[in-house]
């Protein structure tokens, strides 16, 4: 019987899919001799059925192919290369090389079969085949990819051939649109570094986190420049700050392969739905693992899958089991509310899913349905006694209730039942510490921390430990223990402000503001962390960076009184002359005291038209605020008024702190 994959290849073919532009004329034989195509045959005996299917699958289409009267030579290879990219796929990359070989023998018009076997040939660690394979690519393809020479340029670097290398990242970084640009800035970089120009490789790195502020490998390469300049403050705070988030850029030949990956998963997870065997923590898990990093794109074709599934005749129980992995993808992918519709569908079709109550009861947490969520986690406790994963769950959201010692009950017979539950102490720390018992919390939460392997879980225990030490007045402890938690997760929030918040502080805010970036990245409605960037940045002297981040903020909140004033405020009395502007000032101050017409915003119009040369109405303005709010001001904040109402007087703009 011929397998379901067999005749798609051969559609495929049969359309013209799989070949690629010509590059250079056919071979003048048109047909080949069977025998001499040996279709590589890797050991699949540990894979899944379905994986093993679906290599098994495309193999045979070949074997059709060669049994034909007279085989087509560029049919035959096109197939081979097909195979090739499902082993790479699976992560088979020897017997990949081997399909790429034959494909490219067949197909010599085909420059992908050389990207391909480069990319093989530098995955395997085998960088001199993998420099030929790239040049020879680049050599033959009909159009430039600047992803070519990217990868060209990281192999010759890891080889050492750091002249090479540059030419390689400037192509790339020439063709490239932004993305590309960063990941040639960051090989640019490494190039200034290996050849000692530490001060030319700060600057390159440092405008790739500009471009990239996720792509925390180039802490790494900053750290060390850093710390061969002696300057070792910042080198801590970058190294601390290290991760494995790569430059990314687009790679439209490389995606082909994380396609098939994602194909071949909704393949194995609609197998192990309908197993005999079925095994619903192994099912989400793997669903999780094999799908969740793109978790938002995987959620679509799953539900198609569902929907063909249904449309086959597919039972009510196999039915909820895709709905419950359908919804594990939709709490990746941030989408709680579609979640819990799933998961309630997936409990419909079939009861008997535990691990379903306990995530649906999470998302209902997270959902802010704490009622709800308890019921759930009841539920699960009363299938699956002692669960805990439950009492970690239950105890939290009766921790969010108030209810702080059944809360403190509940995660103490969770770490009594497993002592080696990160979570568990995670939760049981937070608690204590609510219930102002802070040294069994530090010991709690020190526990999770060696416990944990989740870097999101490390992370929160770490910035609670901050927490504490910056009560106690400990900065340093406050301090490591943020940079352990973003070292962990760089993109978790509360460590990127809070540790923002302790280096402003301590002084060292240009450190602070670059955290606050970072988390205005990440989410640029928090109006809390932009405020404290542009406040770090005008106290670091950087005006016209902090100008740049006013203006920003304003065009996308242009109701923000807030914003309004800071700007008017910094272009009136910004240390950087370049950077003042008093008729923009006078402007935007003058709309900002129609709308609220308060002390502090009379100042700011004061100061506005100092700015801008008018010291009549700078006089009258700071006048008014004396004469009609002088008794309700402070004596510090009073001095400060009739200091600058002398400055008016005798032509002086505003104070501006120096620019640096």
């Amino acid at each position: 019987m011929r397998h379901p994959l067999t005749a798609v290849l051969l559609t495929l073919l049969a359309a013209g899919t799989l070949a690629a532009q010509p590059a250079t004329p056919p071979p003048a034989e048109a047909t080949l001799d069977p025998s001499t195509v040996q279709i590589p045959q890797p050991d699949l005996s540990a894979m899944e059925p379905v994986v093993r299917g679906r290599i098994e699958g495309v193999q045979q289409g070949i074997e059709e192919l060669l049994a034909r009267p007279e085989p087509s030579r560029r049919d035959v290879g096109q197939a081979l290369g097909f195979l090739g990219q499902v082993l790479q796929a699976l992560e088979l990359p020897q017997a990949a090389l081997d399909a790429y070989t034959q494909a490219r023998e067949l197909t010599p018009d085909d420059p992908r079969w050389s990207y391909l076997l480069a990319l093989c040939h530098q995955s395997l660690g085998e960088l001199e085949p993998a420099v030929a394979e790239y040049r020879r690519f680049l050599a033959a393809a009909p159009q430039p990819l600047p992803a070519a020479h990217l990868r060209l340029g990281e192999a010759l670097l890891q080889l050492g051939r750091v002249d090479e290398a540059e030419t390689s990242f400037r192509k790339a970084g020439e063709l490239g649109p932004k993305d590309a640009g960063a990941a040639a800035l960051y090989g640019l970089g490494r190039v200034a570094a290996e050849r000692g120009e530490t001060e030319k490789a700060l600057d390159l790195l440092g405008r790739v986190l500009d471009m990239q502020p996720d792509a925390t490998v180039v802490h790494y390469q900053l750290g060390q420049a850093y710390r061969r300049l002696g300057r070792d403050q910042l080198a801590r705070y970058h190294l601390a700050l290290q991760g494995d988030r790569e430059v990314a850029f687009a790679d439209p030949i490389a995606a082909v392969l994380g396609s098939i990956a994602k194909s071949v998963a909704l393949e194995v997870a609609a197998g192990l739905a309908v197993a005999d065997d079925f095994d619903e923590t192994n099912f989400l898990g793997f669903v999780t693992s094999q799908l969740g990093e793109a978790a938002a794109a995987a959620v679509e074709p799953l539900r198609g899958l569902a929907g063909q599934r249904k449309a086959a005749g597919a039972t009510a129980q196999e039915l909820g089991r895709l709905d419950a992995a359908l919804g594990a993808l939709q709490v990746r992918a941030g989408d709680d509310a579609a979640a819990i519709e799933s998961f309630e569908r997936a409990l419909a079709g079939d009861p008997t899913l535990v691990d379903t109550r306990l995530l649906l009861g999470n998302a209902l947490a997270r959902a802010g349905r704490f009622a709800d969520a308890l019921g759930r986690y009841d539920e699960v406790l009363s299938r699956r006694p002692g669960s805990v994963q439950a009492l970690v769950q239950r105890g939290s959201v009766r921790a969010n209730l108030g209810q702080l010692e059944e809360a403190r009950q509940d995660l103490e017979a969770a770490v009594a039942a497993d002592a080696e539950s990160a979570e568990a102490n995670l939760r049981l720390g937070g608690v204590l510490l609510n219930l102002e018992r802070p040294e069994e919390a530090r010991q709690a939460l020190a526990r999770a921390v060696e416990l944990s392997t989740e870097p999101r879980l490390t992370a929160e225990a770490n910035t609670a430990i901050a927490g504490i030490a910056r009560g106690g007045g400990d900065f340093e402890a406050a301090a490591e223990a943020y940079a352990h938690a973003l070292d962990a997760d760089p993109r978790y929030a509360p460590a990127l402000t809070g540790f923002a918040g302790l280096l402003g502080q301590a002084g060292h805010y240009r450190e602070a503001a670059t955290l606050y970036r970072r988390q205005v990245e990440e989410d640029p409605s928090d109006r809390v962390s932009r405020m404290g960037e542009i406040t770090a940045l005008v106290l670091a002297g950087a005006d016209a960076a902090a100008r740049e981040r006013m203006e920003a903020a304003l065009a996308r909140d242009p109701d923000d009184l807030s914003f309004r004033d800071v700007l008017a405020r910094h272009l009136a009395a910004a240390g950087d002359p370049s950077v003042r502007d008093g008729k923009r000032a006078v402007e935007l101050a003058t709309a900002l005291y129609a709308d609220v017409p308060t002390p502090e915003s009379m100042e700011t119009v004061a100061m506005a038209y100092a700015q801008a040369g008018d010291f009549d109405q700078a006089v009258a303005w700071q006048q008014r605020i004396l004469d009609e709010y002088g008794d309700q001001i402070d004596e510090g904040n009073l001095a400060r008024l009739k200091a600058g109402l002398e400055r008016y007087r005798n032509h002086l703009p505003p104070p501006g702190r120096p620019a640096r």
